[in-house]
């Protein structure tokens, strides 16, 4: 069910750690609405499962949690494992988001809300401390899609389609 519906939004699974999965959007090529693929992904999950659980008569829960910002990813790791191997404290927040939300959950952090504020309703929770971190993080609920998507997202049906064919326009912006 996760597998699928990541997959379907373009992102990276990249392995099982125990009970979770650790993901990436915008590996191995980084898109403008990676934040926005990630949030819909996200709800989309948290809600799949708790109705799955609905169905088998037990509760079933997901908590989640989402940064954004710049890593490096290099070669798979040395242990053999196939995926990237990937460095920076992205990853690092996204796990402790995800252990700080409570089951039925997403918590993003304020670089991933500001990316997706437009089309996402989210509750302030204040700065925490995280686990490795040198500074409290401000955490944020996301709660709900903001009204109907806008024309270009609804093209796609999950978010912005990515520009390609703009070699002369990238050529263009490295000489000046």
């Amino acid at each position: 069910l996760c597998n699928s519906t990541f997959r379907r939004y373009r992102a990276y699974v990249d392995r099982e750690e125990g009970d979770s999965l650790r993901v990436y959007f915008g590996y191995p090529a980084a898109r403008d609405d990676d934040a926005l693929r990630a949030v819909f992904a996200a709800l989309e999950i948290v809600l799949a499962v708790a109705q799955l659980g609905n169905r088998l008569g037990c509760p079933l829960n997901v908590h989640i949690g989402i940064d954004t910002g710049e890593v490096v990813a290099g070669e798979p790791d040395i242990d053999g494992h196939p995926g990237p191997r990937v460095i920076g404290q992205t990853p690092n927040v996204a796990k402790r988001l995800q252990e700080l939300a409570p089951p039925g959950n997403l918590y993003v952090s304020a670089t991933t809300l500001r990316m997706v504020e437009h089309r996402f309703e989210a509750e302030p929770l204040g700065q925490r401390n995280l686990k490795g971190l040198p500074r409290p993080v401000k955490v944020f609920r996301v709660i709900r899609q903001r009204g109907p998507a806008s024309t270009v997202e609804q093209f796609d049906g999950r978010g912005l389609v990515p520009l390609v064919s703009r070699g002369e326009e990238l050529a263009l912006s490295e000489q000046r």
